[in-house]
Parts: structure tokens; sequence; C-alpha cells
């Protein structure tokens, strides 16, 4: 099935040139740096080179995205912490905290709530999914580096 002629998909990113336009007001740049330094501590128990091995990324991915380098979306944001055994929930916790500390308005969580159970289950739900694509990924390594092995004893 086709898609209408004026569609066009939209990106996943945090903040896309698409969806904002060719120029990023600049409180937006602060809050994207202000993600990426969020998710930089929730990884700092895990080393980015280890990181990008499990994501069979090439390596300074991780590192990359961190910089700025490679666009910041919710996907690669799920991915990161899933391949850092990090909870979604706790990193956008963090992340909302650090809004209300720099007095964003409209852009985190008032001080007196918290994420609702709906937030928290999708992100439960999207982190499981990919552990378990992870896990997936970790056997068919593990498989390969197996078959290598019987094979050079031969």
């Amino acid at each position: 099935m086709s898609s209408p002629p004026e569609y066009e998909p939209r990106s996943t990113s945090l903040f896309s040139p698409a969806l904002l336009g060719a120029r990023i007001p600049s409180q937006m740049v602060d809050r994207l740096q202000l993600a990426r330094d969020v998710l930089r501590r929730c990884l700092k128990a895990t080393s980015l080179r280890e990181l990008d091995r499990r994501l069979g990324r090439s390596a300074n991915y991780v590192a990359r995205v961190l910089r700025g380098e490679i666009d910041l979306s919710f996907e690669k944001v799920f991915e990161i912490l899933g391949a850092a055994k990090v909870d979604a929930g706790e990193y956008f916790e963090e992340l909302a905290g650090e809004l209300r500390q720099t007095g964003e308005r409209g852009a985190a969580i008032p001080p007196d709530e918290r994420p609702s159970d709906s937030v928290r289950a999708l992100t439960a739900r999207r982190l499981r999914t990919l552990e378990e694509r992870l896990a997936l990924q970790e056997q068919r390594l593990a498989d390969l580096e197996g078959k290598g092995n019987g094979q050079e004893g031969r």
C-alpha cells in the first residue's frame, strides 16, 4: 500500500531540523546538550568501547552520539541505555530533574509529580524489547565465534 503523495515520514530525532526548521534555537541546543550530559552520566559504569561492541556499532559510535556528531533520537537513547543495562525511567527522571533545576517551564515534569505509569510502562516495554534484541545478537555472535573456533581445529 503506497502512502499519499503529501506524506513525509517523521524523524525520531529529539530535535529534528525537519521539525524545527533549518536553525535550531539555542534553548533547544542547550536541552539537547543536557540530554547528552545526563546520558553520559548514566553510562559511567560501562566503557564506551564495550557499548559499541554490545550495539554492534563501529568504534566510537556512542562517543560520537554523546559529542553531538550523530543526532540523538529517542531510539538511540533507548538502544544505548539498553546496551548499558540502565533503566530508561531513571534516565528520564534524572533529565527531568536537571530541567527543573535549570528553571525550564513546560519542558520538565512539575516538581510535585512523577512520570505517569503509562510512560513508565511504555519505557519498560521498549527496554525489554531492546534487551531481547541485544540478547539475540549476543547469541548470534557467540554462535559465530563458536563456528570459527570449530573450523580452525580441523
